[in-house]
């Protein structure tokens, strides 16, 4: 494997160890090694930057994060409760992926994000998964456009829910 993937792994294994370690303690000096928000948002960027060479990289980010829903929602670390942040981390893993099925995989999982609505969807998540479409569409020949048309309907989509919401977490922007 490459450098950047073996220290995505490396990061995972540090966070994994965290925990346990966490886990294993009754209180005492273990608690300083409880990995926060920051730990495991530095493990998903890493496999993010590992995913252009590594075609495994994005699934194994998707993995740590559902680590993290599962931790968080068993009360065993509030800090691994995937925030905005976690998932944009995720869905770049994927939009960077040279794996055939990525761009549908960051669609899926932006879906989930809404339809769970634990976590509001901001710019960068639609910019993500329409980066994934993109490249989906530049990588295959027999595409037909289609990739581009997903791509737009996902700017259709976030210029509706800027218009409906006001909000400006979801204003689309130039990409």
């Amino acid at each position: 494997g490459n450098t950047r993937s073996a220290a995505a792994q490396r990061a995972r294994d540090i966070v994994g160890h965290m925990q346990a370690l966490h886990e294993t303690s009754e209180g005492g000096e273990a608690d300083d090694v409880k990995p926060d928000t920051r730990s495991f948002l530095t493990a998903l960027g890493a496999w993010a930057k590992a995913s252009p060479s590594d075609s495994t990289a994005a699934d194994k980010s998707l993995d740590m994060l559902r680590w993290m829903e599962g931790l968080g929602e068993e009360g065993r670390n509030d800090a691994a409760r995937p925030g905005v942040i976690a998932y944009s981390l995720v869905l770049d893993a994927f939009a960077k992926s040279s794996k055939r099925d990525s761009a549908f995989r960051a669609e899926e999982l932006l879906r989930q994000i809404q339809r769970e609505g634990k976590v509001k969807p901001n710019t960068f998540c639609f910019n993500m998964v329409i980066n994934a479409w993109t490249r989906k569409g530049k990588r295959t020949s027999r595409d037909n456009g289609r990739a581009a048309d997903n791509a737009v309907r996902l700017l259709n989509e976030m210029e509706k829910l800027y218009n409906e919401t006001g909000s400006i977490a979801v204003r689309p922007d130039v990409v």
